[in-house]
């Protein structure tokens, strides 16, 4: 023998530990029997023992357990093992277990080269803490597995992969370069409460799978939100695919039916798409939001499908693809216009409301507020015609009234001039208002110009009259989003009546007034861009307002402060809505409005010489607390 070689191979058998050795000893006891109870609380290694079984392990918080190029740790069966510390390995799985374990992660678990968690059957793992595994899976377990999650996983392929019949809850977050979720089996159920983001699909299942996302899921790959071949979908969450593929897609499947059943948001290349080869029936049941970016929301392919409309919005076309395909249409329906590639076979509207209509291959639902807040809005603009004229006392003469006002109600302007005769008096009035209708879905503007004729008189007991007439001509602008209704604008011509009794204000004394009117107003046919083309017939509308006020003048320094207070009583009634497209026709009606004002300010009157000005600030509010402010300046001159 070499005495060089074998000088120096014993001086590196002499610095090097046996393998036993090798690693200071992380757990107590080192060297295990089935049935053990081991505490790890050092730094060091493992166990690794593929054949020991009914282990139940701690790692403590001090404890940091290192694999090596070896697991953290190996056994067989039937262990139980609580992490509070830290298990690592860079060259195997950190755990490696067979069948019936339950493992508790509060601390971290890292493996540079393979997976987190790596088991066969009947596995449990329940993680509070980090795993990461980013050259693997963060957690790989076969059949009949139950996964929680609360806290971190961080993979680089699939952060859970399961086989058939597993359970995977997800409440913290999944951070994956492969897939999220991967179900690689069938009849898996998944709940999502957290966030998923992945570059593959975010959850891929296989036949009979129970998907519910309330969380997050978001794709920044040409994958899928989910991949399922058949099953449940339940979405009150978000889906979002970001790059070409879809927010959900289905593969070929043996399964007859399907069900999707979206409350949230799914976005993708197409919402929903069906593999050409999948020749089932999938049912998609809408409440919430569906788009495609590519244009196609939703594709059904072959088999015979229902896509049941109750309510949300759907961006992009419909495909319900071949075979015997139903459309629903639901109560609640949301306003817009919905196109198909083709009719379907059977259009069930026995439960959508009356402002929907189906003719040719588009969907179209009006919106009935959006026409009730236009009678509302012209109603109001009524009872400010009488409120302007009753501003200036009757008297021959120039008067003018300007008015702003603003708040949750409407908001607007008018300008009011007039020439009192001894006969009569003449005026011309220009307004501008608008709001927003009460489901928030349509914005309104209503400008009009109003030419009329009014008329003082004395009653005699310190009261006078003033009555008025007018005719007007407006013009009624209505916003909403595209995939609501769109644009449209309305023309209108309106007649007008009014009168008030008022008592003359005297410095020290109680004065009271009212007033009633009704005006009448016939809008145009129009049609909203939203609508795929649908129009509006011709229609007609009444208001009438009843207003009453107490004031207390009180001399200053200026001229008079008279505090205020009053209630108005406004109706608006509307004709109902007569919607066409494509030779089909729906009617429906136009609530009416009620509206009860509380109003509180004051006035003051400021003389100089012969022309006086009033300058007016005013609150006014209704029940439910909505409240607007305005502003007016009236005088002679």
């Amino acid at each position: 023998m070499n005495k060089l070689l074998s000088r120096t191979s014993l001086l590196a058998l002499a610095t090097v530990p046996w393998i036993g050795q090798a690693h200071a000893e992380a757990c107590s006891p080192a060297n295990p029997v089935d049935g053990d109870t081991i505490t790890c609380a050092a730094t060091g290694a493992g166990i690794l023992d593929d054949g020991l079984d009914d282990l139940s392990i701690t790692v403590t918080a001090t404890g940091d357990v290192q694999g090596g190029a070896d697991a953290a740790f190996e056994v067989k069966d039937d262990l139980v093992l609580t992490n509070d510390g830290a298990i690592s390995s860079v060259g195997s799985a950190a755990i490696l277990v067979d069948d019936e374990a339950q493992i508790t992660n509060n601390g971290t678990i890292t493996s540079t080269d393979d997976r987190g968690i790596d088991g066969d059957e009947g596995i449990t793992v329940v993680n509070h803490g980090t795993i990461t595994a980013w050259d693997d899976d963060g957690i790989n377990i076969n059949e009949d597995a139950t996964v929680t999650n609360y806290g971190t996983i961080n993979a680089g392929s699939q952060s859970i992969n399961v086989a058939d019949n597993s359970v995977v809850t997800n409440y913290g977050v999944l951070n994956s370069l492969g897939e999220g979720i991967e179900g690689d089996g069938d009849s898996v159920t998944v709940l999502n409460e957290g966030e998923i983001y992945s570059i593959d699909d975010a959850i891929n299942v296989g036949e009979n799978a129970m998907v519910t996302n309330n969380g997050l899921l978001e794709v920044s790959g040409d994958q899928d939100g989910i991949d399922i071949d058949s099953g449940t979908i339940i979405n009150n969450g978000t889906i979002r695919a970001l790059g070409s593929e879809d927010g959900v897609d289905y593969d070929p499947s043996t399964v007859a039916s399907s069900t999707l059943t979206n409350y949230g948001e799914i976005t993708g290349n197409m919402g929903v798409n069906v593999d050409s080869a999948n020749t089932m029936g999938q049912t998609v049941i809408n409440y919430g939001t569906i788009t495609g970016t590519g244009g196609t929301a939703i594709y059904l392919g072959d088999g015979d499908d229902t896509l049941s409309l109750q309510g949300g919005s759907i961006s992009g076309d419909v495909d319900l693809g071949d075979g015997s395909d139903t459309l629903i249409v639901g109560a609640g329906v949301s306003a817009g216009t919905l196109s198909f590639v083709s009719a379907p076979e059977v259009i069930d509207m026995a439960e959508a409301p009356d402002t929907a209509l189906f003719a040719g291959t588009t969907l179209v639902v009006a919106d009935a507020e959006a026409f009730s807040s236009m009678d509302y809005l012209a109603a109001l603009g009524s009872r400010d015609i009488g409120r302007a004229l009753s501003a200036v006392a009757y008297a021959p003469g120039w008067w003018g009234d300007l008015s702003g006002w603003g708040g949750d109600l409407a908001h607007g302007g008018a300008l009011t001039v007039g020439r009192d005769f001894d006969a009569i008096g003449v005026f011309v009035r220009a307004s501008n208002q608008d709001m927003t209708s009460d489901n928030g879905a349509t914005d309104l503007e209503r400008r009009s110009i109003a030419l009329g004729l009014r008329k003082g008189f004395a009653l005699g007991q310190g009261f006078d009259g003033l009555g008025f007439a007018y005719i007007a001509s407006g013009a009624t602008d209505l916003t909403s989003a595209l995939d609501a209704a769109g644009t449209g604008s309305t023309d209108s011509r309106e007649f007008g009546i009014g009168m008030q009794v008022a008592q003359t204000p005297v410095i020290g004394r109680i004065d009271l007034s009212g007033s009633l009117g009704a005006s009448w107003a016939r809008y145009d046919g129009f049609a909203l861009s939203g609508l795929g083309g649908a129009g509006f017939e011709d229609r007609d509308a009444g208001s009438y307002y009843l207003t009453g006020e107490i004031g207390y003048s009180l001399a200053t320094g200026v001229g008079a402060l008279r505090p205020f207070g009053g209630i108005d009583l406004i109706t608006a009634q509307g004709d109902a809505v007569t919607m066409g497209l494509a030779g089909a026709s729906t009617q429906f009606d136009v609530e009416d409005d009620d509206l009860t004002l509380y109003r509180i300010g004051a006035e003051l009157t400021l003389t100089n010489g012969a022309l006086p000005i009033d300058l007016r600030l005013e609150t006014a509010f209704d029940g439910d607390g909505n409240m607007n402010t305005g502003l007016g300046l009236s005088m002679r001159f």
